[in-house]
């Protein structure tokens, strides 16, 4: 029970890589998977059709129910296709994967009804649950539904054809040969899919960490010039944009007195100050990055110059607030920042290079800062 437990709580803590942030990435997994599902399904199913052709048993073939399935198969691939290349909501690309789904189950069923008119035989049922529950990647309460949807068409398409194969089921137990190996084969497909879905979290996962890992300063948890990039391509804003560089000053001389790893807890505190300051903005984007040394970069992706001043103000308060005692040659008896602030005069879109211009305008004012006493904000 221990064991279960545990399992159950692995399995809701990755289960937020197909949510939120990662959801449209998770649908759009879905979508090609299915793309490629319809099409192995299809070529499979022509390739027996003309292997029967070639040795003379295409009696066993129903040519409508092939017909019908590669029918199916092409309109859920169209249909998968189409979202693939589309830039519709969440929403919409979830409704277009269950659609997908859904016709790619009618063509299963049809063909489905025609083998078992034809030989009695379930490997259809038994090819349509493991793949599709192994193959499209769904989560577990998605392979369930689809499942207890294939059950019910293969119990409906066994009555159905009885007549025709003399199945004599209405009259039969649960331990009918029959439903004993749709229950084998339907725990089967469920534990392959629930695997299939677990490996491809777990996938994501370490993407996600890595990603993050490249993106972030390990010391003091704030975006890295990397990261800076990734969001500026990410979020493609079309608004003017503040840029606010800051200096610890004199840090030199307050890691020669104190130390490095003293260095390195300032560094962090500072760090702090700068997501507080990041933080305060609710509706308009701020990030803060550990641009080099002790060197930390605020971006405003607004042009409201007020309020990114009034936040670089609180930053620059709190930590004098905190008197922190300075290094031994320092101008300040207690740590302080230097900022230097620039705002664009357009639009800089997804280009970085143009962001790297800002902050160089922005390092300008902070060297006038720096030369006018420091522990100030110029612009």
């Amino acid at each position: 029970m221990k064991f279960v437990n545990q399992f159950v709580l692995f399995y809701k803590n990755l289960i937020v890589y197909r949510e939120g942030a990662y959801e449209r990435g998770y649908l759009l997994a879905n979508h090609r998977n299915i793309v490629v599902l319809d099409i192995i399904i299809a070529i499979g199913v022509f390739a027996a059709f003309s292997v029967g052709s070639v040795i003379g048993q295409t009696l066993m073939f129903r040519i409508d129910g092939i017909v019908a399935l590669c029918l199916s198969m092409v309109v859920s691939a169209g249909v998968g296709l189409f979202a693939l290349n589309s830039n519709r909501s969440n929403a919409a690309l979830c409704m277009m994967r269950n659609i997908a789904i859904m016709i790619m189950l009618l063509g299963i069923s049809q063909f489905m009804y025609y083998e078992l008119k034809s030989n009695g035989s379930l490997y259809v049922y038994t090819v349509a649950a493991i793949l599709i529950c192994s193959a499209s990647n769904l989560s577990g309460k998605a392979n369930g539904v689809i499942l207890l949807l294939i059950n019910a068409n293969a119990y409906l398409c066994m009555h159905a054809s009885s007549a025709s194969y003399h199945f004599a089921l209405m009259n039969e137990t649960i331990v009918n040969p029959h439903y004993s190996y749709m229950f084998f084969c339907t725990v089967i497909a469920w534990v392959s899919g629930i695997r299939r879905h677990i490996d491809y979290l777990m996938i994501v996962r370490q993407r996600v960490r890595l990603k993050i890992a490249s993106e972030t300063d390990p010391l003091t948890k704030l975006f890295n010039r990397r990261g800076m990039e990734s969001f500026i391509r990410r979020a493609k804003y079309r608004g003017n944009v503040g840029a606010a560089l800051f200096d610890i000053d004199d840090f030199k001389s307050y890691n020669d007195t104190y130390g490095h790893k003293a260095g390195d807890e300032c560094l962090a505190t500072v760090a702090s100050l700068m997501r507080e300051a990041a933080e305060e903005s609710e509706k308009q984007p701020v990030i803060a990055v550990r641009y080099g040394g002790e060197e930390m970069l605020l971006l405003f992706f607004h042009d409201d110059k007020k309020k990114a001043m009034k936040s670089i103000g609180h930053a620059i308060e709190r930590l004098r607030k905190l008197k922190i005692k300075s290094g031994a040659d320092a101008v300040h008896p207690c740590v302080s920042l230097s900022c230097g602030f620039a705002m664009s005069e357009k639009p800089l879109g997804a280009d970085t290079e143009l962001y790297y211009g800002l902050v160089a305008e922005a390092d300008s004012h902070l060297y006038a800062a720096k030369n006018l006493g420091k522990n100030q904000c110029m612009s």
